[in-house]
């Protein structure tokens, strides 16, 4: 017997999630090359997709976990201040390939992230008093204290424009891109 479908593009996470789900309860069958021929296609025919329920707070907290080790991961070595777009989106993608939910960003950061990104971006500000003595403080006037406390205010901001609640938004990507200086010259 022959028949059609309509073929509906997902994204790669969903199909994978439903792929994953299908082919471990035995429906192996369902798998075959698309009308198109370059894509594998699902034949869902009998079968009925339903969403999940609402998060738990406890796969909320999951979800936080999940974005906190991302974002980690995606900083490596580098400086938390040279995060662009396109490292977000990696970080997002990172989390979508651990078949994790993207996590809603609380408007406010907890103060131990804060403080682990400040801790990360200036290893100096772990060592209590380390700015305070001899040379650096002498030269700038500026406490260890204060580098803290403008360190917090900075890694704010760097967390207010990575969870949405900052300056940027998709449609001022132009804008914003223009304003990037140009790479150095080989």
């Amino acid at each position: 017997m022959t028949y059609t479908y309509a073929l509906l593009e997902v994204s790669k996470a969903t199909y994978d999630e439903i792929a994953e789900k299908l082919k471990a309860a035995g429906y192996g069958h369902a798998f075959h090359q698309s009308a198109d021929g370059d894509r594998t296609a699902i034949d869902m025919h009998g079968l009925a997709l339903a969403s999940k329920p609402e998060a738990t707070p406890t796969e909320r907290l999951d979800a936080w976990a999940i974005y906190c080790n991302a974002f980690r991961d995606l900083f490596g070595h580098k400086k938390a201040l040279e995060l662009s777009p396109a490292a977000l989106q990696e970080m997002l993608e990172r989390a979508a390939r651990r078949n994790a939910p993207t996590p809603d960003f609380p408007k406010e950061p907890p103060m131990g992230l804060l403080v682990s990104m400040a801790l990360r971006d200036d290893h100096g500000l772990g060592v209590p008093g380390y700015y305070d003595d001899g040379l650096v403080h002498a030269a700038t006037g500026v406490s260890h204290q204060q580098r803290f406390e403008a360190a917090i205010a900075r890694m704010r901001q760097i967390y207010e424009e990575v969870s949405g609640h900052g300056f940027y938004s998709p449609d001022k990507e132009a804008e914003y891109a223009a304003r990037a200086p140009s790479p150095p010259a080989p």
